[in-house]
């Protein structure tokens, strides 16, 4: 399942980085962490899952996902 999250999310920071039609749009740079539920994890522990693999991306140079998985386990981010 993180797998199958990490592609989808980096599906949708490929298309907010493609350049826009409209004159004067600013480019968009993310970074994203996700956390996958799992048996026995409330909504606040979901989302501190997230936000630790959300600040691990931006200490990390930006335009990364990271899953906190990757954070846990000590793996290297996906560039997105």
């Amino acid at each position: 399942v993180p797998a199958v999250a990490r592609d989808r999310i980096e599906v949708w920071i490929q298309v907010l980085a493609r350049p826009q039609q409209r004159q004067h749009t600013p480019a968009v740079r993310v970074s994203v962490g996700a956390a996958c539920w799992e048996p026995g994890l409330d909504d606040a522990d979901l989302y501190s899952r997230a936000d630790v693999a959300m600040y691990a991306a931006k200490s990390a140079g930006g335009l990364r996902i990271f899953m906190h998985a990757d954070v846990a386990g000590g793996r290297e981010a996906h560039r997105a």
